[in-house]
């Protein structure tokens, strides 16, 4: 499309200049869509020849635009379109350009994130486009794959183990993007992040995160016992939130690099009073929440 340089007049004297403005956008492909589908004729033309110039001009920097970050229009995102209302007026309506289309279509999944330790390229995520030649991706890793799709259709989660970097919070990460496509909310959680080695600010730092994790239809408890154990973040925050969500169905998943075995075994590490008790307890309600799958292979970082 060839950019049309009118120049519009606004006096009624310059009658020419006026004639020609109306003489090319009549000549125009689209003006001449929009008056056949609106069963309209020069005269209408003739009326509006400012607002149409002003139409043609946004569509014409719409084609040349390279993406969002090279926007022009006056509002960012938009384009003007135009309609005929029912009385015969020319009737102006901003809406999304196909990149903001593109662009909110992507976002869309990520506002079902309650929280997430994530970082941009972990959005992407896509297990129904993983590929299975990656140097790595052996046996084990289908199979513990095939396990995550399976648990979509089944009532608990998924304690997925295994040596650090053979891929565990990759694949939790992908099921994580797939639930909130499906409309779920999500909470995302790297509990070493979520519960350092000092205790400074202890639960007041940590509450709203506990609460967005309650809240969430799916939880995912990333690296679970790789975080400061201590008979607080034991019997404080772990203990309290996963008796939460077993308690209200709440689906969990969690990664480690732990069998429950020796997960336990950290946690009875973490002293207070009565550990093998109150250790036993937490490990019931992992069992109770997640099947167990094991990752086996090598690190592929």
């Amino acid at each position: 499309m060839e950019r049309m340089k009118i120049k519009v007049s606004k006096t009624t004297e310059d009658h020419l200049t006026a004639e020609r403005n109306v003489r090319l956008l009549c000549e125009d492909a689209r003006v001449q869509r929009f008056l056949a589908k609106n069963h309209l004729d020069e005269q209408f033309v003739r009326r509006n020849y400012a607002d149409l110039h002003k139409w043609l001009t946004q569509l014409f920097n719409c084609d040349r635009c390279a993406g969002l970050d090279f926007c022009t229009q006056p509002f960012k995102g938009r384009i003007l379109n135009i309609r005929v209302d029912a009385d015969g007026f020319l009737d102006e309506q901003y809406e999304p350009c196909r990149y903001q289309t593109e662009h909110d279509r992507l976002m869309k999944p990520r506002r079902q994130f309650l929280y997430a330790d994530f970082s941009e390229e972990d959005y992407a995520i896509d297990l129904q486009k993983i590929d299975f030649n990656f140097v790595g991706r052996n046996e084990a890793y289908v199979r513990a794959y095939s396990r995550i799709i399976d648990s979509f259709e089944d009532p608990k989660g998924i304690y997925l183990y295994g040596q650090p970097g053979v891929g565990k919070s990759y694949l939790m990460k992908g099921a994580a993007n797939y639930y909130t496509k499906s409309g779920k909310t999500v909470a995302f959680v790297n509990l070493p992040k979520l519960i350092p080695a000092s205790r400074a600010y202890e639960f007041g730092r940590i509450h709203e995160t506990i609460r967005q994790m309650n809240r969430a239809d799916i939880l995912f408890l990333d690296d679970i016992g790789g975080e400061h154990i201590t008979s607080w973040t034991r019997d404080e925050v772990l203990f309290p939130l996963l008796e939460e969500r077993m308690n209200n169905r709440r689906k969990t998943y969690m990664t480690s690099n732990y069998d429950l075995n020796s997960l336990q075994n950290e946690y009875m590490a973490g002293a207070g009073q009565n550990p093998k008790i109150a250790t036993d307890r937490l490990m019931e309600r992992i069992r109770t929440l997640c099947d167990v799958a094991e990752l086996k292979g090598k690190s592929l970082r």
